[in-house]
């Protein structure tokens, strides 16, 4: 088979006016307080189901399966695996700052009560425990017969150390299927990727070439162009 990849504190102030006797000044609140503040409010998760391919927002992988994939925050619509969802800060909605710090951090470590580091992470796969999404775009694979037949759009995510492909429908704006048309691993000691030559893709137009590579693993083999 022949794929094609195509590139595509805020700071609060409050004034506390006296019951009686004269007037106080008013208090500013510290930033740190009116981190604080927010923690009372947590997330109003509820089991979803989505219609496309989502990653979660706590680790990034996917959140794979037809139905009740995951939860969504009815509040702020934070989306994330049942099983991440205790380990969300609960702080609704999410701080702006906060996501752009820990955005900076590539593996946060542990949350603890005084951690305000938002929950979402950059795209990327955690080493330690091999989990997360690398990358996700959109390629095109062969239509039944070969390449001579012509290109079809898929949508490819590269997560959990695996290939997830999804087909997308040939109507205009169609978002990916939600049901996984391939999946290949990346940790299979048979997985490979090499270039290719003209003979390997005949039908191929001749500029296509350089920028075509194969992906092998058990029983699958994949061209992919860059």
């Amino acid at each position: 088979m022949e794929l094609v990849h195509s590139h595509q504190q805020q700071q609060l102030h409050s004034s506390s006016p006296s019951i009686s006797g004269p007037s106080l000044p008013l208090s500013h609140t510290s930033p740190l307080a009116s981190t604080l503040s927010l923690r009372s409010k947590s997330h109003q998760f509820i089991v979803r189901s989505f219609s496309s391919p989502l990653k979660c927002s706590h680790c990034t992988s996917l959140m794979v399966g037809l139905t009740r994939q995951g939860v969504v925050c009815e509040v702020c619509g934070f989306a994330c695996h049942i099983t991440c969802k205790e380990k969300v800060p609960p702080l609704c909605p999410l701080p702006t700052d906060q996501s752009k710090l820990n955005e900076s951090c590539r593996q946060p470590n542990e949350l603890n009560s005084f951690d305000f580091f938002a929950a979402k992470r950059p795209l990327g796969i955690d080493p330690t425990r091999g989990i997360g999404t690398a990358y996700e775009g959109y390629v095109k694979v062969p239509k039944p017969g070969g390449v001579k037949k012509g290109w079809l759009r898929q949508f490819v995510v590269v997560c959990d150390f695996k290939l997830f492909l999804y087909d997308i429908s040939a109507e205009r704006n169609a978002q990916p299927s939600v049901a996984v048309s391939q999946v290949l691993d990346m940790r299979d000691e048979q997985f490979e990727v090499s270039s290719v030559r003209d003979s390997d893709v005949i039908h191929a137009n001749k500029k296509d070439i350089p920028c075509i590579f194969r992906v092998r693993s058990f029983l699958v083999c994949l061209l992919i162009k860059n």
